[in-house]
């Protein structure tokens, strides 16, 4: 997996639900989503073209987020952006 390390503010997705106890790995949302891909086709290699990528800029690494139009973006790319936001209980 990617072993992105973030903070739960600037994610800003389901890291304030966990459980601070639960040891289990957390894997960010492009990670959860190469997981299904491989899930549903087992063996199936998914070539670097069709990963998940930032809609707002050209770089492919990073914790990126998908929204509920299914784009992918970076965090930083939205505070960069000012015609782009998040609303503010938007925490999933």
């Amino acid at each position: 997996m990617c072993l992105v390390v973030v903070h739960p503010s600037c994610y800003r997705r389901e890291l304030y639900e966990q459980d601070p106890e639960d040891e289990s790995p957390w894997y960010c949302q492009r990670c959860i989503y190469l997981i299904d891909k491989y899930e549903e086709e087992p063996g199936k290699v998914i070539s670097y073209n069709r990963l998940p990528n930032c809609m707002l800029c050209p770089q492919r690494c990073g914790a990126i987020i998908q929204l509920e139009t299914k784009e992918w973006v970076h965090q930083v790319c939205v505070n960069w952006h000012n015609e782009i936001w998040f609303e503010k209980d938007d925490v999933k």
